[in-house]
């Protein structure tokens, strides 16, 4: 239930696109990340969380209780910000470019209420079953420590709660 990670031919990436991964910092090679429509900005923000982890080595990576990542699977940028960084080799594309698919699985999953989108799901409560869970979820976003996002992801996240209300009120209209 994560994004879509995309490649995509240079010649048709619109201009904001373009801008987009020259703002983020990335090259021609890095691959494109695709958010979700349906998913809340909460989810969103849980799995950039653990996207950062894991880029930082943590989790299941770490050795002897170690912070720093494995020389061996961590390619490392000086200058950075703070320190060491790992390397982001994506780059976010604009929410309005978000897949419309709806969520599926091969099994009979359902979602949790506090992954979807409270707006998204009014429009499409008869396409998804959600079932209550995982209140703790609940303004995620809004409790993140400012260290545990990267700065890509910080902005992205604001950009998407701006494009959302954006969005609500439009539909409001």
């Amino acid at each position: 239930y994560g994004s879509d990670i995309l490649s995509y031919d240079e010649a048709k990436l619109s201009a904001d696109t373009k801008d987009h991964r020259k703002d983020q910092g990335q090259g021609k090679t890095s691959r494109r990340v695709v958010g979700l429509e349906w998913q809340s900005i909460d989810y969103v923000a849980f799995l950039r969380v653990l996207d950062e982890i894991h880029r930082r080595g943590g989790g299941a990576n770490m050795q002897d209780g170690s912070t720093e990542p494995s020389a061996k699977r961590r390619k490392l940028a000086k200058g950075r910000g703070k320190g060491k960084e790992t390397l982001k080799m994506t780059f976010d594309a604009h929410p309005s470019d978000m897949s419309h698919r709806l969520p599926k699985s091969g099994k009979s999953t359902a979602l949790l209420n506090t992954m979807v989108d409270a707006v998204w799901l009014e429009r499409h409560k008869e396409e998804v079953k959600v079932v209550e869970g995982a209140e703790w979820l609940k303004e995620f976003h809004k409790n993140v420590h400012e260290e545990d996002l990267a700065l890509e992801d910080k902005k992205y996240l604001t950009e998407l709660e701006e494009w959302q209300a954006d969005e609500e009120d439009n539909a409001d209209e």
